[in-house]
């Protein structure tokens, strides 16, 4: 029997993952709930969090939530 630690897992504060590995585990995720489109749709809006008003949220969050039906 092999055994090992991990001591710094992957996607832990040590060995945090890429922006592009962030994307593609919230493709993978996301994708179980909601088609292509409105995947790539939130991600989109994830993506320009920051520059966008408080007012733009709801609109964001209940496309999705539509989306996901």
């Amino acid at each position: 029997t092999l055994e090992s630690a991990v001591l710094h897992p992957r996607g832990g504060l040590a060995n945090p993952l890429s922006a592009d590995d962030v994307r593609t585990k919230f493709r993978g995720n996301a994708s179980l709930a909601l088609d292509d489109r409105a995947v790539e749709g939130v991600l989109e809006g994830f993506e320009r969090l920051e520059s966008l008003a408080a007012a733009d949220l709801p609109a964001l969050l209940g496309a999705a939530v539509e989306a996901a039906g």
